[in-house]
């Protein structure tokens, strides 16, 4: 059994679907047991901070003292060649970056993790991605409409692994107490997301289910004021409610009776697994990206930025709970291929291949608990 070292490089752990996919990761390896990971966290202080080093078999230390600083290299070339580190897997911009540098340091291969978003055009952000992606051993998406956004839809060192969820986290969930006929969309507050649409939808929806009510849930990455300024000029203060401080949405989620994807660029939501994980019926943009394949009858796919289609068919769900019932259900049976367990292999597969092919490993010294 392989349990050589594999450096998992990480900006930040705050809420979102990417962070949790990470932790889920992260405990998925560790229960595996085949391979060592030693964890990097560039930023601390995320909400998954505490999940995701209670399941890494060592944590590097880290210190980033401003955003564009380049001592994280420095530092974490020497630990990692200190570790023995065989193989390096990052996820952001930053760790991007900084991997790239310990890689071709200490010559050992790179997994570029970045690419978790499909955006067009791309911003100066998504171009630094694709620049370490382009120069990195190998580029694991998480789907194939981030890979072609990015320019990267045939390249020969690309692959998706697609989001794992775990299915336990759903088991015996209570629903939190609110209005019965309400409408969730999980997702931070972020220009890439369309909560803006899915508010305008609001009046349109209370003229046929007159006690609709929307809760909208994530954290806040730039757009949360514009939001509840939205809500507030609409006159829907007391009906629109914004949740900013939950990593565990589940029982927010299973108390809904429709659940939104409204999105001006996605990849591959994990919003939408969740939704599925607990038989909700799911209305999404048709930007959705590759989470568009996976809904199929499970819900319905709407234009992107058209009040009058996503007002429309959320209130065709709530007007009719045997539809929405029967498509709640399609969507639990939809979840079932995505478990964690499949995406863990899908990695383990991948390290082995490239462990097997690099150079033979640096000398190991401890990096800690194991």
């Amino acid at each position: 059994m392989s349990r050589d070292p594999i450096l998992l490089a990480v900006d930040s752990l705050q809420i979102g679907g990417t962070e949790r996919q990470i932790v889920e990761l992260i405990r998925g390896l560790r229960q595996s047991g085949r391979h060592r990971i030693l964890l990097a966290l560039l930023d601390r202080g995320g909400r998954f901070d505490a999940e995701a080093i209670e399941h890494a078999a060592a944590i590097l230390p880290v210190r980033r003292r401003a955003r564009f600083d380049c001592t994280p290299a420095l530092s974490l070339r020497w630990q990692a060649r200190r570790a023995g580190v065989r193989l390096i897997h990052a996820v952001g911009r930053m760790s991007a970056l900084a991997g790239l540098a310990v890689a071709r340091g200490i010559g050992v291969p790179i997994i570029n993790g970045s690419i978790r978003s499909a955006p067009v055009p791309l911003d100066r952000r998504d171009r630094i991605s694709r620049w370490c992606a382009m120069r990195s051993d190998w580029i694991v998406a998480n789907s194939r409409a981030g890979l072609i956004a990015h320019g990267l839809g045939d390249h020969p060192r690309a692959q998706v692994i697609a989001n794992g969820i775990d299915l336990s986290r759903f088991a015996g969930v209570i629903p939190a107490e609110h209005d019965a006929s309400s409408i969730c969309m999980v997702a931070n507050f972020s220009k890439r997301k369309d909560h803006a649409t899915l508010i305008r939808a609001l009046p349109l929806i209370r003229r046929a289910i007159p006690d609709a009510r929307l809760i909208l849930i994530g954290g806040d990455f730039g757009t949360l004021a514009d939001s509840r300024q939205l809500a507030h000029r609409l006159g829907l203060d007391a009906i629109v409610r914004f949740v900013t401080d939950s990593a565990r949405p589940e029982s927010l989620i299973a108390a809904s009776r429709v659940c939104v994807l409204a999105s001006h660029s996605e990849s591959f939501a994990n919003a939408v697994l969740e939704y599925m994980a607990l038989a909700k019926p799911v209305v999404a943009t048709d930007t959705c990206g590759d989470t568009a394949g996976l809904i199929g009858d499970a819900g319905f796919l709407v234009p992107h930025g058209s009040v009058d289609s996503l007002a429309a068919r959320i209130s065709e769900l709530l007007g009719d709970p045997q539809r929405a019932r029967t498509m709640g259900e399609a969507g639990r049976r939809r979840v079932q291929a995505f478990t964690v367990t499949r995406m863990v292999a899908e990695y383990e597969a991948l390290f082995d291949r490239l462990l097997a092919a690099a150079r033979p490993a640096l000398p190991m010294r401890d990096a800690g608990h194991g």
